[in-house]
């Protein structure tokens, strides 16, 4: 800490969600052991929904789901039409950049307990999930278009971009 975003605010009213699809971004999975692990997981936990792996693969890696390096305009675009983002860390001490991506694009964010989100002001949300089997039912839920659900959790989540303002 601190953290930041050069600019936070949310740009929501252009997200519409209209790829029933997961996006979960997990890096170089090709040759970094730690995120291959990551990946493992997730395909095993929720690889029978849809989904596609964003992430820069500088070498690359054999599976249709993953997307690899993607030009600004076609990330935004994914931002603006894949349903909901999963965000797997329970790191206390470290987060990623790509979850607020998504809240300030207005995807709902789907995310595990225990992580820096947590102290961020994430306890208490409706996106966070203590278990597997939960962030499942409400990944399943999203992707079904249960419009309660997605619009609690959407603007439920922008408190999480308060802490990224730079002031």
């Amino acid at each position: 800490l601190p953290l930041g975003m050069s600019d936070p605010e949310p740009r929501d009213k252009e997200w519409r969600g209209s790829d029933p699809t997961i996006l979960f971004v997990c890096p170089d999975l090709a040759f970094n052991s730690y995120y291959r692990q990551i990946y493992d997981e997730f395909v095993t936990d929720f690889g029978d929904l849809p989904y596609k792996i964003g992430g820069s693969q500088p070498i690359q890696f054999h599976d249709p789901h993953v997307l690899g390096y993607l030009p600004t305009e076609a990330y935004a675009r994914n931002m603006r039409e894949f349903r909901v983002m999963f965000y797997h860390s329970r790191e206390p001490n470290h987060v990623h950049y790509h979850p607020f991506e998504a809240i300030r694009a207005g995807m709902p964010l789907v995310f595990m307990a225990g992580s820096l989100l947590d102290r961020l002001g994430g306890i208490g949300l409706p996106g966070r999930c203590e278990t597997v089997s939960s962030a499942r039912e409400k990944l399943q839920a999203i992707l079904a278009g249960d419009r309660a659900l997605i619009e609690e959790i959407r603007s439920s989540q922008l408190s999480l971009l308060e802490p990224m303002h730079p002031d």
